[in-house]
């Protein structure tokens, strides 16, 4: 399944939205491997995109668990050039993770994704729903 491609499109300027006020209180924003390395072992979810909620499990043996409309399914994910690949998918996707660490952007050639992050495997949590 095309987890990255079928999130929907959501602009990329909510980043710069985070407002000034965000940034004094919060760690700075991570992106590349950092970026990465934060969403490992948690669930992102994008909501709102043209599929309805996508979420999709990072697991830190370089698998995902993911589920789209109901149908939960799994495979594997890299790291190449600082970017989050799923195999068998292009291209990579750049990751943005705010200095909350509850919110980031995913960049997927031009399309900018907003996801939220959870602790843990939500995955079976979101296929309930």
């Amino acid at each position: 399944m095309r987890f990255l491609g079928m999130l929907g499109v959501i602009a990329s300027l909510v980043f710069l939205a985070s407002g000034a006020n965000a940034e004094d209180q919060n760690p700075p924003a991570l992106d590349g491997s950092e970026a990465i390395q934060a969403i490992i072992g948690s669930t992102i979810t994008v909501v709102g995109g043209p599929d309805g909620p996508v979420s999709m499990y990072i697991g830190s043996d370089h698998t995902f668990d993911g589920v789209k409309k109901g149908e939960i399914s799994s495979g594997e994910w890299s790291e190449k050039d600082h970017m989050l690949c799923i195999k068998d998918e292009s291209p990579c996707s750049e990751i943005i993770v705010f200095g909350s660490r509850t919110m980031g952007i995913l960049n997927n050639s031009g399309n900018s994704l907003q996801f939220t992050i959870k602790a843990g495997n939500q995955v079976d949590d979101s296929a309930a729903k």
